[in-house]
Parts: structure tokens; C-alpha cells; sequence
């Protein structure tokens, strides 16, 4: 059996998943990667990316590292998942 295409370099093989929806969502999603001059499959995963980091849920493949400064007089709260937000940066 041959193989299709190139093998992903550094990557770790992705899952593939199978997902319904009305055909004004899906218009509206081929409407964005028109714009962007990408596939819709990349709008989904982009769209799902930020959905998980906004939720605070944690995949192990995506982690993300923050430098932050330490500035006397600023107080600093994490979200659960680690995660830094410029708003929640506020004097102490």
C-alpha cells in the first residue's frame, strides 16, 4: 500500500473527526476561509484551538509559555489552566 503525500515533520499524527452543520454555518465558514485564504478545515481548528484555551481545558500537545515581568506593586491572577490574561494584570 503506498503511502499519500508527505509525512508531517516534528508533528504527531492528528485524530480525524466527522461534524454535521446547517448549511448557513457552513456557508458562513467558507465565507471566513475565503478572507483568509485558508481551507475550512483550518477555520475549524482554529476556531476549536481558541475555544479550548478560552475554557481553560488543557491538551498536552498545545501548551503555551507566558513570560511575564515581576513589577512591584502589580498583582497578578492566573486563570485555572495556568494562563495569563493582560486584564487580569491590575495594581496591588
Amino acid at each position: 500500500m503506498a503511502i499519500r503525500g508527505r509525512k508531517p515533520k516534528g508533528n504527531p499524527p492528528s485524530k480525524r473527526s466527522s461534524v454535521s452543520l446547517p448549511p448557513e454555518l457552513y456557508d458562513t465558514l467558507q465565507d471566513i476561509a475565503r478572507q483568509k485564504k485558508v481551507s475550512v478545515a483550518w477555520v475549524i481548528r482554529d476556531a476549536v484551538d481558541k475555544y479550548i484555551a478560552e475554557e481553560g481545558e488543557v491538551i498536552p500537545l498545545f501548551q503555551y509559555v507566558q513570560p511575564i515581568i515581576y513589577k512591584k506593586g502589580l498583582t497578578v491572577v492566573a486563570q485555572s489552566n495556568g494562563m495569563i490574561l493582560p486584564q487580569l494584570i491590575k495594581p496591588a
